[in-house]
């Protein structure tokens, strides 16, 4: 079963996600991960995968002058280190797609087939991917950004916010929708919408006291105004009217079949307005102020 890093279960915000580089750090946890591949049996004959470091970075012996090149792990890392990130990304598709292989053990009438292996190496990098906080998730052989440019910066504002220990309930709503966006292999992309509408609703209710799981129009229509605290009618109605994709979409508050799609896209741009509607709330309504009534 696939796991998830620490951070992510804990709703850490560990800043802006790299997607230009290949940290030293997380190259040493894939060195690793190639000696456990190999001491597990997952790996092709080591020679091969020392054949395709080499190639990948055009690494000759003379690159190799004084690197030690006792053990597998001593092997591949120092190959590792000399790749530019690129080529990094790029060989790590090429272990799926190449280097990796079944295990078969006659005498026990045993096997451990290839898709096992892939989904093996798949989770352990994806692991690697998390802890380091690259912009990248790794499916099917490829990786693939996790989302857009303009959806992570959402992130670390609304990650910034959430620290706060009485917006807890929001966070956990939160965190919940972007753990169903980051689901793999397929996205639960309904429960993501439910979940980000349901931090919207719980963010106003702690900030406001307005009961906006109850009745969500009623509670903006009551904090609507021209006043320096309150939110102005057009904000309000485009935050009813995100609210209302609840209610209308596919599968999303209930099991209609009908009404309006809901696709990964779509999950991607409510949890991102989601994200900025809460920044502004906290902004608008600071959970230390009075109550506007």
């Amino acid at each position: 079963m696939a796991t998830s890093s620490f951070s992510q279960r804990l709703g850490k915000n560990p800043g802006k996600m790299i997607d230009n580089d290949f940290p030293s750090t997380a190259r040493t946890a894939l060195s690793y991960l190639l000696s456990d591949l190999d001491d597990k049996g997952y790996l092709v004959k080591s020679e091969e995968v020392i054949r395709e470091l080499n190639r990948m970075g055009r690494i000759t012996r003379e690159d190799l002058e004084g690197k030690s090149e006792k053990g597998f792990l001593n092997q591949v890392s120092t190959r590792i280190f000399k790749l530019s990130w690129h080529q990094v990304y790029s060989f790590c598709e090429r272990v799926y797609s190449k280097l990796l292989r079944s295990i078969v053990v006659e005498f026990e009438d045993w096997e451990e087939g290839l898709a096992s292996v892939r989904k093996y190496y798949t989770d352990e990098l994806n692991l690697i991917l998390e802890e380091e906080n690259l912009a990248f998730h790794f499916s099917d052989g490829q990786f693939h950004r996790r989302g857009r440019a303009q959806t992570q910066k959402a992130f670390e504002r609304v990650g910034a916010v959430l620290v706060d220990t009485r917006l807890e309930k929001v966070k956990d709503h939160y965190n919940k929708a972007k753990r169903f966006y980051d689901t793999r292999p397929k996205q639960d992309i309904e429960n993501c919408v439910k979940e980000a509408l349901c931090a919207l609703e719980a963010c106003i209710e702690i900030l406001t006291s307005k009961s906006a799981s109850r009745d969500f129009e009623k509670a903006i229509r009551q904090l609507e105004g021209n006043g320096s605290d309150q939110i102005p009618s057009p904000i309000g109605e485009a935050m009813i009217k995100l609210h209302g994709y609840r209610g209308s979409a596919q599968g999303v508050a209930h099991a209609s079949i009908q009404g309006n799609r809901v696709s990964p896209v779509d999950a991607e741009l409510v949890l991102s307005l989601v994200a900025s509607y809460i920044t502004y709330l906290v902004d608008l309504f600071p959970p230390s102020q009075e109550i506007p009534f």
